[in-house]
């Protein structure tokens, strides 16, 4: 979407605007989408606040990635939702490294 490729809007403004369950999934997935390494890398990592008068719907996982994404140094907010998503616990997903090429030293 337009919104996960987004490098510079960092509050969005939500009121008169009633989110669903549904809705509030859908902007978990653009700020941390963790289907995979990729798709974390792509995922938005500039939005930070969203204005909502019932800011008590917005969930907790989804306001936990939106502080992850307050940190100014975007490649570690990368790092950070990477390593959180796919190498902690029994989440470790190490498949997207089987493909690729081996470079140890520089030609």
């Amino acid at each position: 979407s337009s919104l996960t490729n987004n490098s510079s809007l960092q509050i969005m403004g939500l009121e008169g605007n009633p989110i669903s369950h549904v809705g509030w999934q859908a902007f978990s997935q653009l700020v941390w989408d963790k289907s995979s390494i990729m798709d974390t890398f792509y995922s938005n990592h500039t939005l930070h606040r969203l204005h909502d008068e019932n800011s008590d719907g917005v969930p907790s996982e989804l306001n936990d990635s939106l502080r992850l994404n307050r940190n100014g140094n975007k490649k570690e907010v990368v790092r950070q939702k990477i390593i959180l998503s796919h190498f902690q616990g029994e989440n470790i997903n190490l498949r997207e490294f089987l493909d690729m090429e081996l470079k140890v030293m520089p030609c």
